[in-house]
């Protein structure tokens, strides 16, 4: 589109050679020509930028919404800031099993969810973080995160491990005794245990316990 000024200019130009009758004619066609031109200008410049109704979608990148947790005081974590933790240089442990795993989970792995409580936690220099739940069966579940490695689990209970495999992380089966059984599953700080203790009527401890962990591992989340 041909600038305003020039417009301008190359109209008076050609009106000065014009008989009268016909630059008054001309002018008024021309201011007319110009108005509209001007119009449709300032209607260009104006419009505003195209705009869409629709939410953009989200990055790939974008957080997900933290999961919710327990949070009654009595259920929470000790800190994990102390002398001995410090010199250690041991990983914090992040995973909270008592505060992490629904009453839903522990529902379907046949614990009773009201029985929930906290077991000896211990934070020195190794962390344990526990949890504890019985069953109307006659057995107890305990469950503990720790900075404790899967090797480490395995030399105390030399002879008595298994390598087994839980959703695909590497795990180890063990025998403690007679009426315990366990299941560690690694984790970045160390292990998510999964513990069950029979009572003396009771059928044994290690039936159906890596199906218990299978049940529960999921909690941990797929970043710990």
């Amino acid at each position: 589109m041909m600038p305003m000024l020039q417009m301008q200019q190359r109209y008076r130009k050609s009106v000065g050679m014009m008989p009268e009758m016909t630059k008054r004619r001309t002018i008024s066609l021309v201011a007319v020509s110009i108005a509209a031109a001007a119009v449709a200008a300032c209607s260009d410049n104006s419009a505003p930028p195209e705009t869409s109704n629709s939410t953009p979608a989200l990055s790939s990148s974008t957080a997900p919404a933290p999961r919710p947790t327990l949070t009654a005081s009595k259920l929470q974590p000790p800190p994990q800031d102390n002398e001995y933790t410090d010199a250690q240089g041991r990983p914090r442990v992040v995973f909270d099993a008592c505060t992490w795993i629904s009453d839903h989970d522990v529902q379907e792995a046949g614990f009773d969810p009201a029985t929930r409580k906290r077991g000896k936690d211990r934070v020195a220099e190794y962390t344990y973080l526990t949890c504890d739940f019985d069953s109307d069966r006659g057995v107890r579940l305990a469950i503990e995160s720790s900075n404790i490695s899967l090797e480490e689990v395995e030399k105390k209970y030399s002879g008595k491990t298994e390598r087994i495999s839980v959703n695909g992380r590497e795990a180890l089966f063990t025998r403690k005794s007679d009426s315990t059984c366990s299941v560690d599953i690694q984790t970045r700080a160390g292990y998510f245990g999964i513990t069950l203790n029979r009572g003396p009527e009771t059928v044994d401890s290690c039936d159906n316990i890596v199906d218990t962990a299978a049940i529960l591992e999921p909690s941990v989340g797929k970043e710990n």
